[in-house]
């Protein structure tokens, strides 16, 4: 499967529970140790993260929907350097805290690659602020792919039948012939679906530009013409888009500025979802937390506590 395919799981704002939004709304809300506060209680025991400029943020779970660990990856190396029980803003906390004592300080970060999660932003803000926050391609593109597969589904009711998922959100290019036969009699059955999927496709343009205001110039466009579409067949899901794209405008534009995504950190993700499958799941929670740290740190910590 295409990993803009399996990308369409992860999209931010969209097929989340509401249990879900409800965890990341609370996290959003919690309050944070001051980062000068937290510098005076931490002492510097070594200096094993002095040289970290990168980090990435990226969230897994032990199954869908539950139990979450936050990883926080050297952007430089692909080194896991900290996973921490839970996600959002006060699992960037204690990160925090354990960095401090590794001589990481936190002002000499100078980027940030996440999803576009808020509560990782106000933990971001927080703790590294002299980083540039770059938004990473991965979740941007899934995003927008997410967005098409729910105006599908309208479609589909409009219609009052069924439409093919899988070719209708996959890049025509991977399509086998079968694939394509199908997605053309899908688009030729409705033109308000056919022009989304053709803007849709043309998103992926974005990412080709090394150019900051050219790729900035071309997003605004992008965006202006969703915001259009949304008008025009009276979608809130596009308008919802629209108005993400342009809430996160400046944090899109700078992944193009830095170069570096997460993909690292996605790799990561996908090596745990590996060792998810091959363990058939991890009955505990602990279990799972252990064997992040014995497959992606290389060494066996016997845990007291999970902090």
């Amino acid at each position: 499967m295409p990993e803009e395919s399996l990308a369409l799981e992860t999209a931010p704002g969209f097929g989340v529970s509401s249990a879900e939004r409800s965890a990341e709304r609370n996290s959003e809300e919690e309050e944070l140790i001051p980062l000068d506060t937290l510098q005076g209680q931490v002492a510097v025991e070594e200096q094993a993260w002095a040289g970290v400029r990168v980090i990435n943020f990226d969230e897994t779970s032990r199954k869908k929907g539950h139990d979450y660990v936050t990883n926080f990856i050297n952007g430089q190396t692909g080194e896991l350097l900290d996973v921490q029980v839970g996600k959002g803003a006060k699992a960037v906390e204690a990160f925090v805290k354990k960095a401090l004592a590794k001589g990481l300080g936190p002002l000499q970060i100078e980027e940030v690659n996440i999803d576009m999660s808020a509560a990782f932003q106000k933990g971001a803000a927080a703790y590294f602020p002299n980083a540039r926050i770059n938004f990473d391609k991965f979740h941007v593109s899934a995003l927008v792919s997410r967005a098409l597969d729910v105006f599908r589904k309208s479609q589909a009711r409009k219609l009052g039948k069924r439409l093919p998922k899988w070719p209708i959100l996959k890049p025509v290019e991977h399509l086998s012939a079968q694939e394509y036969k199908d997605l053309y009699e899908a688009l030729e059955q409705l033109p308000e679906l056919e022009q989304f999927h053709e803007h849709k496709n043309s998103f992926s343009n974005l990412w080709g530009f090394q150019d900051a205001a050219q790729g900035a110039a071309f997003l605004s466009f992008w965006v202006d013409r969703a915001a259009e579409m949304a008008q025009q067949f009276k979608s809130r899901k596009l308008q919802t888009l629209a108005n993400t794209l342009n809430k996160h405008f400046e944090g899109i534009v700078n992944a193009l500025i830095s170069g570096n995504t997460n993909a690292v950190a996605e790799g990561m993700h996908s090596k745990m979802q590996a060792m998810k499958r091959t363990a058939r799941g991890y009955k505990t929670f602990q279990r799972f937390v252990q064997m992040i740290r014995v497959h992606c740190q290389g060494g066996w910590q016997y845990p007291t506590q999970f902090t």
